[in-house]
């Protein structure tokens, strides 16, 4: 063993959802980096173990906390967090690598004025205790410049009655701009999900021929069974895709469409025993080959 390091988080902490996990660090420019329980963002020097650089993403007595894997690349550590089920407003925080200077914040939850802040109830601040965490690890496309990213839930998640819309960007895919923070264009998978049915695994990257066209490919395994394929230059489904009307049940606020396959699936799933869903594992391709 050549050096170890205790967090020196208090084990007494209440805010700690699903477990004491830690899903994976990063590495770059002669430091490894991750995130902890108490929503600190930490740099290590890789060769000794000591500690570079901390910052907090935020309060982890307001609910916070970091459990995802982040991503390094270009002088950059990417980060989600988590908290949804204590009523955090979620965010993608980048921070400068050398010195842990926050560079920009994304909020999965829009605030008034920005895009996608229509498809929550106007006149309230409901966005600011929505959840959408991003559990798992971003991932990046440097020819594009753009990162991209699955986002979770809403909360509360079974009651829908109190965030009325399409509530973006709970269970959506995500793409910005790598360096900036903006806005590229996301993806909807569920339109004001009442059913917990987020995305929450991580995207994968990969370039495929479809139709006889060359296409970049982003897929991500959601929780509602399915596999979503899109363009990742601009997130339009490579994959037939139609949005087919909700049956409504009186005194539930469900969605009027959502997305529905329109292909005849080749493979059946091995669905989770209890709802059928895709839970938050990992996902991968193989070069050169179609399966992924």
């Amino acid at each position: 063993m050549l050096w170890e390091r205790w967090s020196g988080i208090d084990q007494k902490i209440s805010t700690v959802c699903c477990g004491w996990l830690n899903r994976g660090l990063a590495m770059g420019e002669g430091m490894l980096f991750l995130g902890q329980l108490d929503a600190n963002m930490v740099a290590l020097d890789i060769k000794t173990g000591k500690e570079v650089w901390k910052t907090p993403i935020e309060d982890w007595r307001n609910g916070y906390g970091v459990t995802n894997a982040p991503l390094y690349y270009d002088g950059i550590v990417y980060t989600g967090n988590t908290g949804w089920e204590f009523g955090v407003r979620s965010r993608l925080t980048a921070l400068d690598a050398k010195t842990g200077k926050i560079l920009w914040r994304f909020y999965t939850l829009p605030g008034p004025g920005e895009v996608g802040s229509e498809t929550w109830p106007a006149g309230t601040d409901d966005y600011k205790r929505g959840g959408a965490s991003i559990w798992n690890t971003p991932a990046l496309d440097p020819q594009l410049g753009l990162v991209y990213f699955a986002v979770g839930n809403c909360g509360p998640d079974y009651d829908g009655s109190v965030r009325e819309g399409d509530n973006l960007f709970c269970a959506s895919i995500v793409a910005l701009n790598a360096k900036t923070g903006e806005h590229a264009w996301h993806f909807q998978q569920v339109h004001h999900d009442i059913w917990d049915y987020d995305a929450a695994s991580p995207v994968v990257l990969f370039d495929t021929v479809i139709n006889g066209q060359p296409r970049k490919a982003i897929a991500e395994a959601g929780r509602t069974g399915w596999v979503y394929i899109l363009d990742r230059t601009n997130g339009q489904p490579l994959i037939a895709s139609k949005s087919g009307r909700c049956r409504r049940n009186r005194g539930r606020r469900r969605p009027r469409h959502n997305p529905i396959r329109s292909v005849t699936p080749r493979c059946r799933n091995a669905p989770n025993r209890w709802r059928g869903t895709r839970r938050r594992a990992a996902s991968s391709r193989r070069s050169g080959m179609n399966p992924c």
